[in-house]
């Protein structure tokens, strides 16, 4: 799953980075591009003629209404995964829509990964989808990565929406600390690999929170890696 890593990575980034307060109500969409080097695309190209594809995502929608956030990651005009996450209760679910199933998502550590990233605040400004941004760049003592990030902060979420999406600590609510804001854009060059998500639209609109929650009906069970990596080969067929 080597080939996924950066556009998982760069999910993490966009979630970790959500404001402490809760007054967003709508959807944010955003696209992203995703540059691999030659030889990780042609190993992508012969998993694909074997018949094991692995969807790269091509956009995110995340849709938000106090205390409850959904995630949707996007293939064109398809979803191959989605979460809810409660953020009154801390908890996350991943959704399988075949099996009517709700994979509840496993805590996130207390514990640090290590060094945080140095987080520097920038001059810069630009105009992305309506709204002002600033740019920060983060840098890391041990990591061949760096990131580019444009936050507005006129727009607020919750501080925990996702942040255990994906299981692991990389998402946590520190990984971040020193961004104020929403990201609207993200670069993330990585080990070769570059890719870039934008948002194009902010749309601020009362919703139906039933609409967000895990649908009535599912089965709870514990996270299951398996199951996810099925989804991710095979789509979420809703």
């Amino acid at each position: 799953m080597k080939n996924t890593s950066l556009p998982l990575l760069l999910f993490l980034l966009l979630v970790s980075c959500l404001a402490s307060a809760q007054s967003f109500e709508g959807t944010i969409k955003y696209n992203m591009k995703v540059n691999l080097p030659k030889e990780q695309q042609e190993q992508l190209d012969k998993m694909a003629q074997m018949g094991y594809a692995v969807p790269m995502p091509t956009g995110f929608e995340i849709t938000s209404k106090a205390p409850v956030t959904k995630m949707k990651m996007l293939n064109g005009k398809s979803t191959f995964m989605e979460f809810v996450t409660l953020d009154d209760k801390k908890e996350s679910y991943l959704l399988n829509h075949k099996e009517k199933k709700a994979y509840k998502m496993p805590e996130e550590s207390e514990k640090s990964e290590g060094t945080k990233p140095k987080v520097t605040k920038t001059s810069e400004t630009t105009t992305i989808a309506g709204y002002k941004c600033i740019k920060y760049v983060v840098e890391y003592a041990n990591q061949k990565t760096t990131q580019h990030i444009w936050a507005a902060t006129d727009i607020k979420m919750p501080a925990s929406a996702f942040k255990n999406s994906m299981g692991g600590n990389r998402g946590g609510s520190l990984f971040m600390e020193g961004i104020e804001g929403v990201p609207l854009k993200m670069t993330v060059t990585e080990n070769g690999s570059t890719s870039e998500m934008t948002a194009t639209e902010v749309n601020r609109a009362k919703l139906n929170i039933a609409d967000l929650q895990v649908p009535a009906g599912y089965t709870v069970e514990p996270f299951n890696a398996a199951a996810m990596t099925r989804m991710m080969m095979g789509g979420m067929g809703n």
